[in-house]
């Protein structure tokens, strides 16, 4: 029987002797350094569903991580994506002046050339 001294976080694995919920993450206890080798044995009866919680514990570990992780590759894909728009945006912003100026000559150059007449419209 585990001691409810190991805290709240990790997965819930059912009720400790005194009817308190008793969790349990290998990864979060060794990180805290209340493990150094996060291998775990169940032992018990036959019928008492070791099989069960160590499919049960399994299941919910691999669910968090995959959550855990699609929330960081998201996070990810918005910083990717502020970078290069930030990127794109300097780009733009050192070569617009040299597009304006050379839009305006070839405009000008157009309108000053022989045969072209300068067209106004009203409305």
């Amino acid at each position: 029987m585990a001691d409810g001294g190991l805290g709240g976080r990790g997965v819930f694995i059912g009720r400790d002797s005194s009817g308190g919920a008793f969790c349990y993450d290998p990864w979060v206890l060794y990180g805290d350094g209340m493990l150094d080798d996060p291998n775990a044995i169940v032992l018990g009866k036959l019928g008492q569903g070791k099989s069960s919680l160590v499919k049960a514990v399994h299941a919910a570990l691999v669910t968090e991580t995959l959550n855990l992780a699609d929330s960081l590759l998201h996070r990810a894909a918005k910083d990717i994506e502020a970078a290069l728009f930030e990127r794109v945006f300097d780009q733009l912003r050192g070569q617009l002046p040299e597009l304006v100026d050379r839009v305006l000559r070839e405009h000008t150059a157009r309108a000053a050339a022989p045969g072209t007449a300068a067209t106004t419209t009203d409305n």
